[in-house]
């Protein structure tokens, strides 16, 4: 069984995640928005961890959402997906 770790990080996604997985036997497993145009018209981040991680890296392209879900998960943050669903951060 794998383990997984969760980590909030405030940096430049690719950099954290390719900081985060700096060891070799280390695994990331990346969602790629661009992989319909192959390897290098991936998105920037998938690109760029693909280009700097020091460990196995594997893409995996995104489902093909219907356009109004897509258009709501483009401008999604981080508060919309706490419990409770109120889309609202705790203060």
């Amino acid at each position: 069984m794998a383990e997984v770790e969760r980590r909030l990080v405030r940096d430049r996604s690719w950099r954290a995640l390719c900081a985060t997985a700096d060891r070799p036997d280390d695994r990331l497993v990346i969602g790629a928005r661009g992989a319909r145009w192959g390897l290098f018209g991936r998105g920037g981040t998938a690109r760029r961890v693909l280009t700097r991680a020091r460990c196995p890296v594997l893409t995996v392209p995104a489902p093909r959402f219907p356009v109004l879900l897509r258009t709501r998960l483009r401008y999604a943050r981080a508060v919309h997906f706490l419990p409770g669903g109120s889309g609202r951060a705790a203060v």
